[in-house]
């Protein structure tokens, strides 16, 4: 009914500012929650059984929450990840947003592309096709801007849709940031991922705490470093360019903090031109 339908868009408008209360939620909505653990095959589109096992049950048991314009749910998770990507294919947003991150791949120095997980990930194909623009645009053979983006999004998308064959293994790529972001705004849902490793990192990070040195530089981390990108937040205007400078200065210092022992990550060049194009000539 219509009360239960505006209830429903309050709580969806909220979820994306703030935590929700469980108990509220249960209350507002007369949707039960549970938590508990479900296996799924790990084949690389392990996210994707779990979010279209958690969709199927959801609608089963609460038919009313089905979107007015979504498609109905196909019958597996392989099935609900080509549905999931070809609509994403068609969003002008996540479009917009694989561009800017296929920009700065053929953009940066090509020793950094290595270090970043989303590009690793991707077909041994297509990372040669990018480790080419990339070195052409470093060498100066080719303007970025004049490439044809559009066909590369395109191609980027098709190796997300690609079954890979890795002698009898079978398996999909994992999806990166992007694809979340887009599977939930699409889906309008809220997905929590929690990687094995970064529980590694917490159990580290607790450990870390104790010792004098770490609590220096986490002193050093809030007083120097995230003034400091704020203050790039504040000057730089709209906020997509913004948004290109801080990927940029964390890519570099994601890879100096993955690479501690490499001192090439620790020196950057004033002169290189993606340095200039996509940061200080913006700050």
């Amino acid at each position: 009914d219509v009360k239960k339908t505006a209830k429903l868009k309050h709580f969806a408008a909220e979820a994306t500012r703030a935590p929700l209360d469980a108990a509220e939620l249960e209350f507002a909505t007369k949707i039960k929650w549970r938590s508990c653990f479900t296996d799924v095959p790990d084949d690389g589109n392990c996210l994707m059984h779990a979010v279209w096992l958690g969709l199927t049950s959801l609608l089963k048991m609460y038919p009313h929450l089905a979107l007015p314009d979504e498609p109905p749910l196909p019958t597996s998770a392989t099935a609900f990840r080509a549905q999931a990507i070809a609509r994403m294919g068609k969003d002008p947003d996540f479009r917009d947003a694989v561009g800017n991150q296929l920009m700065l791949w053929v953009s940066v120095e090509c020793d950094l592309l290595f270090g970043l997980e989303d590009f690793f990930c991707l077909p041994p194909e297509f990372q040669s096709r990018v480790v080419e623009l990339n070195q052409q645009v470093q060498m100066g053979g080719m303007d970025p801007s004049l490439l044809d983006m559009a066909q590369l999004v395109d191609d980027y998308i098709s190796a997300l849709s690609q079954e890979q064959v890795d002698g009898n293994r079978r398996y999909y790529l994992p999806l990166g940031e992007l694809e979340i972001d887009a599977l939930c705004r699409l889906y309008q849902m809220r997905l929590h991922v929690i990687k094995t490793e970064a529980l590694d990192l917490i159990v580290e990070a607790q450990a870390a705490h104790a010792g004098a040195e770490n609590a220096a530089d986490l002193m050093a981390l809030e007083t120097k470093v995230l003034p400091l990108l704020n203050k790039v937040k504040e000057q730089v205007t709209p906020w997509e360019e913004a948004r290109e400078v801080l990927d940029t200065v964390l890519l570099y210092v994601g890879n100096i903090l993955d690479n501690p022992e490499e001192d090439k990550f620790k020196v950057l060049k004033q002169g290189n031109s993606a340095l200039q194009r996509r940061v200080l000539s913006k700050t």
